[in-house]
């Protein structure tokens, strides 16, 4: 999670309101992914839904580096391994306009890469994962 302030915003609720927002974000942030982590043992199976967005992908802007933003691969560890220990199997939809690095690969049964497939990419990656695009495109 990251607080942005524009303009005046930080002047409005000062640094220690801004400090105390990024604490909250963060304990919350922790507690989403305990949250995650123990849904992806109780599933059936988990499908992962990760990757960046034009805020971090855009024309005439490198990349610092080629991971993916936040902790989305921390995310991702954690609910391969709680699936894993329970047996279910982990599907990552990787979201992303770039080539990524991808430290977790190994600890996954699949990844589909979707890039930024416009206002249809939700069903499309539905109609995937259940069997209902037969050519796998």
């Amino acid at each position: 999670a990251a607080l942005v302030g524009a303009g005046g915003a930080l002047g409005a609720i000062g640094a220690e309101g801004l400090r105390q927002r990024h604490v909250q974000a963060l304990e919350n942030e922790s507690r989403s992914m305990t949250r995650a982590e123990a849904l992806a043992a109780d599933c059936d199976a988990t499908v992962l839904v990760v990757g960046t967005d034009g805020f971090w992908e855009c024309e005439g802007v490198d990349q610092p580096h080629m991971r993916l933003p936040g902790r989305q691969d921390e995310l991702v560890r954690r609910c391969a391994a709680a699936a894993r220990a329970a047996g279910k199997a982990v599907v990552v939809v990787l979201n992303v306009g770039s080539p990524k690095e991808l430290p977790w690969l190994e600890d996954v049964d699949a990844v589909l890469l979707s890039y930024f497939g416009g206002e249809c990419t939700a069903a499309s990656i539905s109609q995937c994962l259940l069997g209902a695009c037969p050519a796998g495109r």
